[in-house]
């Protein structure tokens, strides 16, 4: 990028004003124009930025939007409370949506009755003994939600706004019932300050570069100071202006956003311009390989790399130690590497290199210049100027490196959503019918992480028999769920072969137990009921026992147990049997229940779910899967799930 391309050129007339001041209103000039292409460039990456977020927000409140029930939400509006099972289970949305995004301050529905604006569903419910409704006043509802409750449509905060419970940005998505009548808004929170964190890095580039434009400035300013008291004081100024004309076209370049292919050229070029060099390069430093790479090197043909080992060469010991050399007489340091030289002709006389850092201190790279045009060496005035380009080089290998993990990151999460959406799409959904089979079932499972290693899963073998597993994989993310579906093929193809849970777990094991090098494994509780008998047969392969609950009286199946799946080859594994009987409850579950903490470091515990599925034991078994996890919830308080939570719960009723 030529000074002709960026359009900016200093040139040295003679002054019209006294010395000193001309050198003052040159510096101002030079620190006004570079603090101007510093808040350029941030406000610029902060509109950026705050349109992702807003997006990421609207994105949020239409996911929710699509999901609430209608129907049941529109239930809400009379006198229905925030503590019955309805409002629980639809509420789960809200906790989930603001569980699975850390920057989501509050999720919540609301509605608008009689000119008033209600909360409905809320993330932040608080229930309290008596007459908890669940409708809630918002008193000083912000302007941008009367708008989208007004006008029926999804828009995000204008502005942040202030109420009751702080300072905030929103976005709001409309919602309907099955009839497509309005039934409320969707709104989701990000605090003020959560957003202002994102920024810091911004506002941090921005500053650096402001510092960078102060320090050239000073540097002309005193430049020019010294030179008017010397002789050629003209050609020292030329020399300043030189390098100004520099350092503003790579701060033009560094504010324009091009990409860093097109703008280490640009600096590797000021450079040697500046410099007055034969020729200049710019290194990359790779740590886990010991070498610099060169990023940017002048005098290589088009498609030439020059790779040099870290462990010698003055810019290898520029790179190991952090500081910068000034060598005058190549051929007399140590360090010097004549191989380069001899495979090239090159001659090198004189070596200026400095370090390029990270924001952190360590060692990014190395820029270096050769062989002064002039034949006069490089001098302090040199390394200061060579200094302050290597910290606009920092500057863009930063927000390269910024930009690049923003876009793996983003990336990622799409990856982890997509993986989310079919590790729970292989879980079945559709239960059996109570009047047709006798069977009343329900299950669910909610992921700490976007994938996780808990799963359950039914099937029914003929008319007769009825095949149930309850599993947790070790460890958590990606492998977790990998070996997930591994297990709950298996699972499910050896218990329709067999019959036989000790003889599936088996053939199981076998399968996980060889080339286990990562030592994973899977708790497993597998079982066959047989209708016609009420007769349940099963075996335990280092999982929870599960909880029998007979009018009121509870007890666990805590029979047939071995080792977990994938521990050791040859594992033998036994059943047990219990016969279950009209209105007996079956309770099936992982350790994200029994062992969840709250922010004190303290179990919901295994008496207390024990007392909490006694208590509640006469209710349909998906009001009693999903009150189950509210109260582990409700203990867990603000403390982030750390593990999977699956349960199942199968009751036997009579047919017909």
């Amino acid at each position: 990028m030529s000074t002709q391309e960026t359009g900016i050129e200093l040139r040295v007339r003679p002054p019209r004003l006294p010395p000193a001041l001309t050198a003052l209103v040159l510096g101002l000039a030079v620190s006004l124009l570079i603090g101007g292409v510093a808040w350029y460039m941030y406000e610029e990456a902060r509109q950026t930025l705050v349109l992702e977020i807003r997006s990421g927000l609207e994105r949020s409140a239409r996911f929710a939007a699509n999901r609430v029930n209608g129907d049941l939400h529109d239930q809400f509006r009379g006198d229905a409370r925030n503590d019955s099972a309805d409002y629980l289970a639809e509420n789960g949305l809200m906790l989930d949506l603001v569980g699975a995004d850390p920057n989501l301050a509050y999720a919540y529905s609301t509605v608008a009755l009689d000119g008033k604006v209600f909360l409905v569903l809320d993330s932040d419910v608080a229930t309290e003994a008596d007459d908890v409704l669940a409708l809630t006043p918002y008193e000083d509802a912000p302007t941008d939600l009367l708008v989208a409750l007004k006008e029926q449509r999804g828009l995000s905060s204008s502005a942040p706004y202030t109420d009751q419970w702080g300072t905030f940005i929103s976005a709001y998505a409309p919602f309907s019932n099955s009839r497509g009548e309005f039934s409320g808004v969707i709104g989701v929170d990000l605090r003020l300050a959560d957003l202002e964190q994102q920024l810091q890095p911004l506002r941090i580039t921005a500053i650096l570069v402001a510092i960078i434009g102060l320090a050239i400035a000073a540097l002309l300013t005193a430049g020019m100071l010294f030179a008017q008291r010397k002789d050629g004081a003209m050609r020292q100024l030329g020399r300043q202006l030189n390098n100004v004309n520099a350092m503003l076209n790579v701060s033009k370049a560094l504010g324009s956003n091009v990409g860093l292919d097109s703008l280490l050229p640009v600096i590797v070029n000021k450079t040697t311009d500046v410099m007055r060099a034969a020729r200049s390069s710019l290194f990359l430093y790779d740590k886990q390989f010991n070498v610099l790479r060169g990023r940017v090197t002048e005098g290589l043909n088009a498609g030439e790399e020059l790779v040099l080992s870290a462990d010698k060469g003055i810019a290898g010991r520029v790179a190991r130690t952090g500081e910068a050399a000034n060598v005058q007489y190549p051929d007399k340091d140590p360090d010097f590497d004549r191989s380069f030289d001899q495979k090239s002709g090159f001659r090198t006389r004189a070596i200026l290199a400095v370090p390029i850092f990270d924001s952190k201190g360590g060692v990014l790279g190395v820029l270096q210049a050769l062989n002064p045009r002039d034949n006069q060496p490089f001098d302090e005035d040199d390394l200061t100027v060579i200094n302050a380009l290597a910290a606009q080089a920092q500057v863009a290998l930063e927000r390269e490196r910024l930009n690049q993990s923003a876009l793996e990151k983003r990336k990622l999460e799409e990856a982890l959503k997509f993986a989310q959406s079919i590790q729970l799409g292989m879980l079945p959904q559709n239960f059996p019918d109570p009047a047709k089979t006798g069977v009343e079932l329900f299950a669910t499972l909610i992921p700490a992480k976007m994938v996780g290693g808990d799963f359950y899963d039914f099937v029914w073998i003929d008319e007769d028999r009825l095949a149930l597993v309850m599993a947790d994989v070790s460890g958590k993310g990606i492998p977790a769920a990998l070996l997930m579906a591994k297990a709950m093929t298996l699972m499910r193809a050896y218990l329709g072969a067999e019959s036989d849970p000790a003889e599936a777990l088996r053939r199981a094991n076998e399968e996980l137990s060889i080339d286990n090098d990562a030592a994973m494994f899977v708790t497993t509780f597998a079982a066959i009921y047989y209708a016609r008998t009420g007769e349940l047969v099963y075996s335990n392969a280092g999982h929870n026992e599960p909880y029998l609950l007979r009018g009121e009286t509870i007890c666990g199946l805590d029979q047939a147990c071995a080792v977990p799946l994938g521990c050791q080859l040859s594992t033998q594994f036994t059943n047990a049997s219990v016969t279950l009987e009209f209105g007996d409850l079956l309770y099936l579950y992982t350790d994200g229940v029994n062992e969840a903490m709250n922010p004190e470091y303290q179990e919901y515990g295994d008496e207390t779910l024990r007392g909490f599925l006694t208590e509640h034991s006469r209710a349909p078994t998906r009001d009693l899967a999903q009150a189950c996890i509210a109260s582990v919830r409700a203990h867990a308080g603000a403390a982030e799930q750390s593990d999977d939570i699956a349960v199942m719960l199968m009751r036997v009723r009579r047919v017909g």
